[in-house]
């Protein structure tokens, strides 16, 4: 087989031109998979999915199970009950929500509701968008190049391109099933920090393993299992900042019915999805 190697060497004086053929082969990988996963018909025919599982990693103190309802064309919402491991502790589950609601997005605890914003928020508007396959040319506006590269002991082909804020992320796609394995994400190490500040103190002790501007986040996705017409990855492995977090997947479900949304989105789950401004101090105190 004819290796296939693409890139954009180019000039200074032709950083912004790219080779057609990394273009054209870059959208065909794109287009491969959302074939191998069920093809774009099937995917435009789901309104609503209901995903719910475990969240396990390498310091697992507690025990977390979580609940994700996603609504197109943008909404999600995602609730992570946190209990204590230990069966003698008395103390009872609590909850973690994050949300988009199509323009607004936040977490709350039970300690505070916090707005998301920046390119934190760009990054849970892709999250969010119900048919981000389909709209790849949104989120990786700019492909550079091709090269083919083992991932995950899988043969691949490593796509690198300029995602829709301005980082490089780079995504493996299997040779042989078209299904996508992984992504890599580097993303500048300040943003990083302020999204995620419980990764960033052990993130120091790993300097010497990254450079000191980008902190590469990576991603790999297992075990796609077909729910009804469409092939979903139950398993999604994170490493972020030399922490490691394992998302497991038990359940899949597409286009609830009423009553199906009235026994699955209790509360927090609650349609419409939209900002809590309810729960804003500035509403607290009128």
């Amino acid at each position: 087989m004819l290796i296939l190697f693409f890139t954009a060497c180019l000039s200074r004086n032709n950083a912004n031109v790219i080779d057609p053929h990394v273009i054209s082969q870059g959208r065909s990988l794109f287009a491969k998979h959302i074939t191998a996963i069920g093809g774009s018909t099937a995917l435009k025919s789901h309104h609503n999915l209901l995903t719910q599982g475990k969240i396990r990693t390498l310091e697992n103190e507690v025990d977390l199970s979580f609940k994700t309802y996603h609504k197109a064309p943008n909404q999600i919402l995602t609730v992570i009950a946190v209990g204590k491991q230990n069966i003698s502790s008395n103390r009872e589950k609590t909850f973690h929500i994050k949300g988009f609601d199509g323009v607004l997005g936040w977490e709350s605890s039970p300690e505070q509701l916090k707005k998301i914003d920046g390119s934190e928020l760009s990054l849970l508007h892709q999250e969010a968008d119900f048919y981000a396959e389909l709209n790849h040319e949104v989120w990786y506006p700019h492909l550079k190049s091709i090269s083919e590269q083992e991932f995950a002991g899988r043969p691949s082909f490593r796509l690198r391109t300029e995602n829709h804020i301005g980082e490089q992320e780079d995504l493996f796609f299997d040779q042989e099933s078209d299904l996508l394995l992984g992504k890599v994400r580097f993303a500048e190490r300040a943003q990083h920090a302020a999204s995620d500040p419980a990764a960033s103190e052990k993130q120091e002790k790993s300097t010497k393993k990254s450079s000191n501007e980008y902190t590469e986040i990576w991603m790999r996705f297992g075990h796609y299992v077909l729910v009804e017409d469409i092939k979903i990855p139950f398993s999604l492995e994170w490493n972020i900042g030399g922490i490691s977090k394992l998302i497991l997947l038990e359940e899949a479900s597409w286009d609830l019915s009423p009553k199906e949304k009235s026994s699955s989105l209790i509360a927090p789950f609650i349609e419409p999805i939209q900002f809590p401004s309810s729960q804003l101090p500035d509403a607290n105190q009128q």
